[in-house]
């Protein structure tokens, strides 16, 4: 490696878990093997560094910063507002209202415009909502009207070129994507410039395609389109019984083409394989476990209080043993984690009732979305100038010209470099002062310096710095590029508090239910597990569209194969199950409430489970 002809190896996985295994498995030869030529990541990253942010650089206003849902539907939301504030109530104005009230999804009108996606058809920009669904513009009937005229053809051509404004906006002044734009930005590259589909063959010989039941039709496109399957290999790995990312499915976009079928499993051994023959979308007999591995008889944990689950899962993996060593001491030796996941997170509605659970209810301080605020997503001046916990000055001065960036960025402001215009960094700004600012650049330098010390000594009270930095702002810098001070969102930028920042020990510690023994348990989303090997693995039955997994396949929990006319809801939580109770290598265990319990399901009555009944303790 790399092989003669000097090609190396693509490996494509849906989710970084798989390659963070690939890297524990290797060791130190993960080194050698991830150079170049080879290359290992996720589809998205891939998409992302060798199409969407080079076609953005070469081909359009800048290069791309960020690619991330949650920051582009913040700059949707800020490219919105403007572009409507501009219209000052006019009858297009009335236009935009009446669409965006029709299509409103729950009366929430961000959830609408958040959902709005590009795509491409003959090499035009066309626009979807809810991400795939056609967006056809229509004025909105009112209720018993008569004598309904719907807008003409011009209009509603001015409609839709306004919305795809609102979505291109957002890539050329805030130098944003969200994860589906970045395909079709790679889809276009791929299109104007045919030569690099040769470029990636001569490169790659054999491409690995890892979860492909996860894999949405745009990416399986993508695939299809950048490789020539003349002169590169390509191989997909993926089971479709375990397809739940995007959007739980009954029907496959992944269809397998003259497949090879692999139907034994190195994790488990015989006593997990067993509950998975028949918690399955399909008849799974055939499943073969490994011999190897003394998997424990898998354990059902009924309890009343759900917050009473996850104590008894602690002493579970402290006295549960194979070959005189406790299950949490397996977990040390080997270095897999015991978790405990569940389908739903946490109430998406207050109305929701209690006994409809959730991960929250057996442990109330889970939150499904915790993560650090990326320097990009901030939303205030404070937060630029807060205390890093670094002794570099520069960390705090490189700080201060990201808020001038950022207020540049709000502003709409770019430079012309040839015929493109492009977002200002740090060293075109310098330069742009020194050049036309002189005075502009002197006085900033003089005061970064002390401003830095400032920060960082924290000997002045913070809000001396940053009103110091305001009055720079609004006296000094946004004049010489013509930035209104009436420009509500720079003052709201100006004037807002800091988003409270998550430390990254508090990232680990928030979603870990510390127990006896010193006995940590991680808790997440089965989505969050997928493709993760764990010592053992509690799956919380929780609530989704109004029924608990256990009200929906009992009859394949005790034991007993799906039969093919089952509804939906029973197939998409035979997914989740199937996902999530394949997890573990030694011990399975499964929380059920006791109205929900049904005694055929122990081992004493031929089921194929052991039973702790904590209402009976």
């Amino acid at each position: 490696m790399p092989f003669d002809d000097n090609k190396g190896i693509c490996v494509l996985t849906h989710t970084n878990v798989a390659i963070n295994e690939i890297k524990e498995k290797l060791g130190i030869k993960a080194e050698l093997l991830f150079r170049y030529p080879n290359h290992f990541g996720t589809i998205q990253s891939f998409v992302d560094k060798f199409l969407a942010i080079p076609y953005s650089t070469n081909l359009t206003t800048g290069r791309i910063k960020q690619i991330s849902d949650e920051i582009y539907n913040k700059s949707y939301e800020r490219s919105f507002k403007s572009k409507i504030y501009r219209l000052r109530r006019n009858d297009f104005s009335k236009r935009i209202w009446s669409i965006v009230k029709s299509n409103s999804l729950d009366g929430n009108d961000w959830k609408f415009l958040f959902g709005l996606r590009l795509g491409l058809k003959d090499g035009e920009f066309e626009i979807f909502k809810n991400k795939t669904d056609p967006f056809v513009i229509s004025k909105p009937r009112k209720k018993n009207q008569k004598n309904y005229a719907d807008w003409t053809s011009e209009e509603k051509s001015e409609i839709k070129s306004w919305f795809i404004e609102t979505i291109t906006n957002v890539h050329e002044y805030y130098n944003v994507l969200n994860y589906q734009d970045a395909y079709v930005f790679a889809k276009e590259y791929i299109t104007i410039m045919p030569s690099l589909v040769k470029a990636f063959s001569n490169r790659f010989k054999y491409v690995f395609l890892d979860e492909m039941q996860d894999t949405d039709k745009y990416q399986i496109e993508i695939i299809d389109d950048i490789f020539d399957k003349h002169t590169t290999i390509i191989q997909r790995f993926g089971d479709p019984l375990q397809s739940i990312y995007n959007k739980v499915k009954s029907e496959e976009i992944w269809i397998p083409q003259t497949p090879l079928h692999i139907s034994s499993s190195k994790r488990f051994g015989t006593n997990i394989g067993e509950i998975l023959k028949t918690v399955c979308i399909e008849d799974n007999k055939s499943l073969i476990t490994n011999d190897a591995v003394k998997s424990l008889k898998p354990i059902i944990i009924v309890f009343d209080n759900p917050e009473d689950v996850l104590p008894k899962y602690c002493e579970i993996v402290n006295t549960k043993k194979i070959d005189n060593k406790t299950i949490k001491e397996l977990s040390s030796l080997e270095n897999k984690r015991i978790k405990a996941f569940g389908w739903v997170g946490e109430k998406n509605q207050d109305s929701r009732p209690d006994n409809q659970l959730t991960i929250q209810s057996y442990f109330k301080n889970f939150r499904k979305n915790l993560k650090r605020i990326d320097k990009l997503d901030y939303n205030s001046l404070e937060s630029f100038l807060k205390k890093q916990s670094t002794t570099q000055l520069k960390v705090h001065s490189d700080n201060v010209l990201n808020a001038l960036l950022h207020v540049l960025s709000i502003g709409n402001i770019k430079i012309e470099k040839g015929n493109i215009k492009r977002t200002y960094n740090k060293t075109l700004l310098l330069d742009k002062l020194d050049s036309d600012h002189p005075k502009v650049l002197r006085k900033l330098r003089s005061n970064i310096a002390i401003w830095a010390k400032q920060i960082q000594s924290q000997t002045t009270e913070s809000s001396l710095v940053l009103n110091e930095v305001k009055v720079f702002i609004k006296n000094d810098f946004i004049p010489i590029f013509n930035i209104e001070s009436t420009n509500r969102f720079l003052n709201e930028f100006l004037d807002n508090k800091p988003i409270e920042q998550i430390s990254e020990d508090e990232l680990k510690s928030n979603n870990i239910y510390k127990g006896e023994n010193d006995t940590n348990i991680e808790l997440g989303t089965i989505h969050s597990v997928k493709g993760e090997t764990h010592c053992a693995s509690l799956y919380l039955e929780t609530s989704y569209q109004g029924q608990h997994e256990s009200e929906r396949i009992m009859e394949q929990l005790k034991g007993k194969p799906i039969v093919s006319d089952v509804g939906v809801r029973i197939k998409e939580s035979l997914k989740m199950a199937y996902v999530g109770m394949s997890r573990p290598k030694y011990l399975l265990c499964l929380a059920i409430h006791k109205d929900r319990f049904d005694s055929e399901l122990d081992m004493k009555n031929g089921g194929n489970w052991e039973i702790v009944n904590l209402t009976q303790l």
